[in-house]
């Protein structure tokens, strides 16, 4: 790709700074691999929100009953309860990382309780810093095989993007 082009999809990338979005269907279609991985189900609508983190589309998904182990709520969850869903958040476990865009779907009005809203909009940075750190631990525990040894990656899906993290080298096009 030229250096144009470049510049353009940098731009596109850029908007998802921080942005509620919902995944497509083809998505899981494209990786069925993922499909067990994310913990997906027919009945869940994959909606949470995007974030840019290293020139990565980090998808976070909305989950409206989290673990309740205070080891996970510390480290890879992210707590939005509401009147109906007092255990709901953003599950950092289930981080998918998209950079095909044409898989994320912006949702300009999300349909969530106000409470739940105010506190994103609020928190953006905590959610955006509170990922990264997810990540680089994540980096770390690989660099020292202990990925599948650490609770709070056991179950990641982090593992499926080793690539986008920089941790093994991209496969090239055949």
């Amino acid at each position: 790709m030229n250096n144009s082009g470049n510049n353009i999809l940098r731009k596109v990338i850029k908007m998802y700074n921080f942005n509620f979005c919902k995944i497509s269907p083809s998505y899981f279609q494209a990786f069925p691999e993922l499909v067990r991985e994310a913990d997906l189900k027919e009945t869940r609508l994959y909606f949470g929100v995007c974030i840019n983190i290293n020139d990565n589309n980090c998808f976070i998904p909305f989950e409206s009953n989290l673990h309740d182990h205070p080891y996970l709520r510390q480290h890879s969850q992210y707590l939005l309860p509401s009147s109906t869903r007092p255990n709901g958040g953003l599950n950092l476990e289930k981080c998918l990382i998209i950079n095909e865009l044409q898989y994320v779907i912006p949702v300009p009005d999300p349909q969530i309780a106000s409470s739940q809203y105010k506190k994103l909009i609020a928190e953006q940075e905590i959610v955006r810093n509170k990922l990264e750190l997810y990540i680089n631990k994540f980096v770390k525990a690989c660099e020292k095989k202990r990925e599948d040894k650490e609770y709070i990656f056991k179950f990641s899906t982090l593992h499926q993007f080793k690539e986008e993290l920089g941790l093994i080298p991209l496969s090239s096009p055949l």
